[in-house]
């Protein structure tokens, strides 16, 4: 019983961090589209003739950019997520040695790996982007 409140915690703590990123994330979008809506509003009161390429690029900065992924951060991410997948193997292994059971290696390992794969595969989409393309005549 007395394991339960510390799991019971972990597990509120994880869940209120992923809703305070949640709404961050959309209240930071909400707030930069009102300002872009104000400054639009305050032009046109101010007798300001707004161009549709104005207005196009005022509305365009709430957007998200477009178009492909950088090869280098695409790179960098694959190296981190295979850092982070051999420090997580490297916890599974010591969580086995200091409770003297082995099975425990497993869930570390497991994670680690799974990492590693998405870190590999992070690294050759990197790779495949920034390869020449040989799709029409030379």
């Amino acid at each position: 019983m007395s394991h339960d409140l510390p799991a019971a915690v972990a597990a509120a703590s994880f869940w209120m961090f992923v809703a305070i990123v949640v709404v961050a994330g959309v209240s930071s979008s909400v707030f930069r589209h009102r300002e872009t809506q104000k400054t639009i509003r305050q032009a046109i009161e101010m007798g300001q003739a707004l161009t549709p390429e104005t207005l196009d690029r005022l509305l365009r900065s709430d957007r998200p950019l477009k178009g492909p992924p950088s090869p280098r951060l695409l790179a960098a991410g694959g190296i981190m997520l295979l850092a982070l997948g051999g420090g997580l193997g490297l916890i599974g292994w010591a969580t086995a040695e200091q409770a003297h059971n082995p099975s425990l290696i497993y869930s570390g390992l497991g994670v680690g790996a799974l990492l590693c794969l998405l870190g590999i595969g992070l690294f050759v989409v990197s790779l495949v982007i920034r390869a020449p393309r040989g799709d029409g005549p030379e």
